[in-house]
């Protein structure tokens, strides 16, 4: 028994839920001030009744809601007046646990609830501090994804409507593949984004915000530094008011309400059967009104543009501006399709015939074909089984004298190991080029691709991220590569303006290298629409596959892609691999995917044009369709059919479905992660033929 003669004048308590009554009840009655390790509470009645405890003995109580003192959320308060009005706010919360049965976090009793009162306390007291105690609505799903000895939800999806229009979507998990932490604001005049140790503000539209990226390396230990020595001294009054963590309770109250745990360990977890319900088909872009009104506007303001006037340098400016960093100095042009933006970016290298250029063997063949076109020598190197994208080491191994080149795809969306192959090709001295034809959006470490080499390429055609049903982009640091560039396909206008007049190649200006590759403004006009909604599509994509991947963790034979930490992925499709050794002996992907597609789920698709391209013609016997730049006894394939098992093995696993952008899109992506998991436990239970007869 503690005596005020001889108690402290502070204490912390981490002790599980079950234990800390008694213990805080002496502490108070000592007169010892107490940060309590969160949560406050386990609802907000039994909450008050410790803060009325604590105020009646005279003492002082606090909770270690440590990120109220962590300098990456600082900032994100500070810039947030300058996004303007919000409207939506994106949370992504997950870490990783191997056994969800171990320690007292396991046991409801001793805990006093799971991921929502344990880890969410933190993402949940931020966003209360940021819009208030007060909100209108809540909704949630708790889940239980595995099986085993523990009674609490490991995983949370939650929306939460506050007051103005604000529309909160939080995802929290112990069951990740990996460790994430983001909060993403989407305002009226920018996207204001915590990733990990990265806070961005990043102006959207035509809004002349500035871009600022503010990167901070702090751990738990430093953040619960300064909320110790905080409380101690009696600052930051604010910070500790207890009303703000009962308003944390009452929201923690109102999730537990609204949410009932959700079993999802075999097929009588899946509330009802989907099947019925139809899921909405895919198609992209979505026509909006936006969309027409900004076509009709183009369409009577020009049909051509010859230089980077109008809607050409509202692309080009708004593009750099979401892809920069303060102090890179890139240059942009558009095309009329990816395959020429990548065309104009391999003649910028002068690169030409016998030379030696390292390619991925598994990627759509647009990579590579333009290569062909002057007469290099294609050196494939197998792809990672995990993610599709070319392996590292494939690429150191394959360098010769004769390498001028290497050239990545960002497969899928998901980001290569750019800090690798960055270092591979400074140390061998060799350009390196992106295609991020899949990958608008997509981030390693807050950087965007295609700004860590000498040139990368996008699409915007077709069912791209950001698309204009056709066109491409090209982007480099380099200005003599710009120039080529421009000389390439960009004649007359564009070259005499923008190719200084003392330049060498400025003499070609009227007519350029022959070509012609200017992009329609009608397609750039959609595609700066979707451009400047990607940070909203981008956030939905990210939420909506953590939460396929989350619901289809708990089938033994489907495996997600493998993402570094640090990366974040665009998600232009969502490519799982089906691991026919886990799976009941004789099912195939085939039958699988076909179950589901009969079910309803039209999009899920094995992938066939993306391909090990090692066979393809084009780049066995080049010179039957380009014999003005190959001949048979001087051109000879640098491989052998059996050099690329990480690549078959991918493509011959993959399962493909898109990933959807819209917060309307929610209950398609339910239906999908229903059946896809419903489907599979019914092979696994037998409730369906491996062999339709």
């Amino acid at each position: 028994m503690l005596s005020q003669q001889s108690a402290p004048g502070f204490a912390y308590i981490a002790v599980p839920h079950l234990a800390y009554g008694n213990i805080l009840q002496e502490l108070f009655f000592a007169g010892v001030n107490v940060i309590k390790e969160k949560p406050l509470a386990i609802n907000a009645a039994e909450g008050f009744t410790l803060i009325e405890a604590a105020n009646k003995t005279g003492v002082r109580l606090g909770v270690s809601a440590q990120r109220r003192f962590s300098k990456r959320y600082n900032r994100l308060r500070e810039w947030l007046p300058r996004v303007g009005r919000v409207s939506a706010v994106h949370v992504i919360e997950k870490i990783v646990v191997s056994d969800f049965t171990e320690g007292w976090r396991a046991s409801k009793n001793a805990a006093g609830g799971g991921v929502v009162l344990d880890m969410g306390y933190h993402m949940l007291d931020q966003l209360v501090g940021l819009f208030g105690r007060e909100f209108r609505e809540v909704s949630a799903r708790l889940l239980k994804t595995r099986s085993g000895q523990y009674d609490v939800e490991d995983t949370a999806h939650i929306h939460i409507s506050y007051a103005g229009g604000i529309e909160a979507s939080v995802v929290l998990s112990r069951a990740g593949a990996e460790q994430e932490e983001i909060l993403e604001i989407i305002g009226e005049h920018a996207v204001l984004r915590l990733n990990g140790t990265k806070v961005k503000f990043l102006a959207t539209g035509s809004h002349d915000a500035g871009n600022d990226i503010f990167n901070c390396e702090e751990s738990t230990n430093d953040m619960l530094k300064d909320l110790f020595s905080s409380f101690i001294s009696g600052a930051d009054t604010d910070l500790w008011n207890t009303e703000r963590d009962l308003a944390v309770m009452r929201l923690i109250d109102a999730i537990y309400s609204e949410g009932k745990l959700e079993q999802l360990s075999s097929t009588k977890s899946i509330v009802g059967d989907s099947s019925d319900v139809p899921a909405k088909k895919w198609s992209w872009p979505r026509l909006t009104k936006e969309i027409e009104n900004d076509v009709h506007k183009q369409l009577h303001t020009t049909l051509s543009i010859y230089n980077n006037g109008g809607v050409f340098g509202e692309f080009e400016t708004e593009i750099k501006s979401a892809i920069s960093t303060p102090d890179s100095n890139l240059r942009v042009l558009l095309h009329n399709s990816g395959t020429s933006a990548l065309h104009a970016t391999f003649y910028s290298l002068g690169i030409g015939r016998g030379d030696e250029v390292i390619v991925p063997v598994y990627t759509f063949h647009a990579t590579i074909s333009p290569l062909m076109q002057l007469g290099v020598v294609p050196v494939f190197v197998d792809a990672l089984t995990g993610t599709g994208n070319i392996d590292p080491d494939g690429v150191r191994a394959a360098i010769t004298k004769k390498t001028k080149a290497v050239v990545i795809t960002h497969m899928w969306g998901i980001p290569c190991d750019m800090k690798q192959l960055v270092q591979i090709c400074k140390e061998a001295k060799i350009r390196l080029v992106e295609d991020c034809a899949h990958a608008h959006g997509a981030t390693l470490h807050g950087q965007s691709v295609g700004t860590f080499g000498d040139g990368a390429a996008w699409s915007i055609q077709g069912e791209k991220v950001v698309t204009g049903g056709e066109g491409g982009v090209s982007v480099t640091p380099n200005e003599e590569m710009y120039y080529r560039q421009l000389i390439h396909g960009h004649y007359n206008k564009r070259c005499k303006t923008e190719i200084p007049k003392s330049h060498p190649l400025h003499a070609f200006s009227l007519t350029g290298a022959g070509l012609k590759n200017r992009a329609h403004p009608l397609a750039i006009s959609i595609a700066l629409n979707q451009l400047r909604l990607l940070p909203s599509i981008h956030s939905w994509k990210s939420i909506y596959a953590s939460q396929i991947i989350q619901a289809l963790s708990i089938v033994p034979f489907i495996r997600p892609p493998q993402i570094d930490a640090g990366a974040s992925p665009s998600w232009y499709a969502l490519v799982f691999r089906f691991d026919a050794q886990a799976a009941p002996k004789g099912l195939t992907r085939e039958r699988y995917v076909d179950e589901l597609v009969r079910r309803g789920l039209d999009d899920v698709d094995i992938p066939g044009s993306t391909k090990p391209l090692y066979k393809e013609p084009l780049y066995v016997r080049p010179w039957d369709v380009l014999p003005h730049v190959y001949e048979p006894d001087a051109y000879e394939p640098q491989w052998s059919n059996s050099d690329f098992p990480g690549a078959d093995m991918f493509y011959q696993s993959a399962i493909k479905i898109p990933v959807w952008a819209y917060e309307d899109d929610r209950a398609t992506i339910e239906i999908y992660s229903k059946i896809m998991v419903q489907v599979a436990y019914e092979f696994i239970d037998g409730f369906l033929p491996i062999v339709i007869e």
